[in-house]
């Protein structure tokens, strides 16, 4: 399932409070907090999912190079361009 997703809220977890205090010395700048987000789904063809255009959702990525990968299936990345994700 390939869909556009409208952000409306981030999240901000304890290890980006740390990354923002300076506690985390494994941490590399320049880096943008914030990896948890609820969005809706812009628009979205028929699939297995059950993912529908209007529906929101939410999701806890990672990321890996230029994309970001969801914590509960790493198969499936999550691209964000400004205020807009594209799951994929």
């Amino acid at each position: 399932c390939e869909c556009p997703l409208y952000i409306l809220y981030g999240g901000i977890c304890g290890s980006d409070l740390g990354t923002y205090r300076g506690n985390l010395p494994y941490v590399s700048y320049p880096r943008i907090p914030g990896h948890e987000f609820s969005a809706r789904v812009v628009e979205a063809d028929e699939n297995e999912y059950g993912i529908k255009s209007g529906m929101i959702v939410t999701a806890n990525p990672y990321f890996n190079k230029s994309q970001i990968f969801s914590a509960a299936s790493p198969a499936v990345p999550v691209f964000l361009i400004s205020n807009f994700a594209y799951l994929r």
